[in-house]
């Protein structure tokens, strides 16, 4: 049985449902667009079109599967663009939120492919799960956070060579807590650059540099007491990285400063 196809417009709330199998595909010629939440339910979204809604959220899926393609976009003017209940989402478009652009529930997932964005008047993502970027995931307006995780639970952020965050980067979980955020910088197609370890990218007690990846670190970078770089992979400073935690080299991995670059310890 096929799923259900939206190739014009429709105006007011819709759900998924058995009888298309609760799987949706929005087309490019296609959109869903409500004075309230536009789509919610259970069931799988394909979006290349276009997805509107006016608080309190334009989607809501508690499980599934999402994917925003590249001419896709979810949009909410007066709160969070979208909900997730442990669902992955997949990101090559736009969402943008009033509030969050996405809020994070259940242990579910985001990857922000290159060249997907996605903001937020109050944070690009809010919640609690594992979010991997390669794109852009943006504070607008007064908000200051690109991403907050919630603190007391164990959350993840993988960074990909090329992405971009406009805000602050906030684990949720201060340094020395029980439970700790983790950052990874993974490998790419080449070097990835960051900048702003501790005024950035806060309360992450774990950094990691994957294996095979190479990393500069650009600018001034501060690792805390009780924090943990590992590197796997190549850390280059090129700026200044005061390290009042522990850095470990892995085998194959390497951290050394570049010509003009200081690493201190206080």
């Amino acid at each position: 049985m096929a799923g259900k196809t939206i190739d014009s417009t429709i105006a007011g709330q819709i759900g998924f449902s058995p009888a298309y199998n609760n799987y949706i595909t929005v087309t490019d010629l296609g959109g869903i667009t409500s004075s309230g939440e536009a789509l919610s339910g259970t069931g799988t979204l394909v979006n290349d079109g276009f997805i509107s809604g006016n608080s309190p959220q334009a989607l809501v899926i508690s499980t599934g599967v999402v994917t925003n393609q590249s001419g896709g976009r979810i949009l909410d003017g007066g709160y969070d663009a979208v909900v997730l209940g442990g669902t992955p989402l997949t990101n090559s478009g736009v969402i943008s939120g009033g509030a969050n652009g996405i809020f994070l529930s259940g242990g579910a997932s985001v990857v922000n492919l290159a060249g997907g964005t996605i903001s937020g008047g109050a944070a690009g993502i809010y919640g609690s799960g594992a979010i991997t970027n390669a794109g852009t995931i943006a504070a607008v307006g007064t908000a200051k956070d690109a991403v907050t995780f919630r603190h007391g639970l164990n959350d993840l952020l993988t960074v990909d060579p090329g992405a971009a965050f406009i805000g602050t980067v906030d684990g949720g979980n201060t340094i020395g807590a029980a439970v700790a955020s983790t950052l990874i910088f993974a490998p790419g197609a080449g070097l990835g650059t960051f900048s702003g370890l501790g005024s950035r990218y806060v309360n992450f007690a774990d950094i990691s540099i994957v294996l095979g990846g190479g990393w500069y670190a650009a600018g001034n970078d501060t690792l805390a007491a009780g924090q943990k770089l590992a590197a796997a992979g190549a850390l280059n400073v090129s700026g200044t990285l005061t390290n009042s935690g522990y850095i470990s080299e892995g085998q194959g991995g390497s951290v050394f400063p570049k010509a003009g670059s200081s690493m201190r310890v206080p």
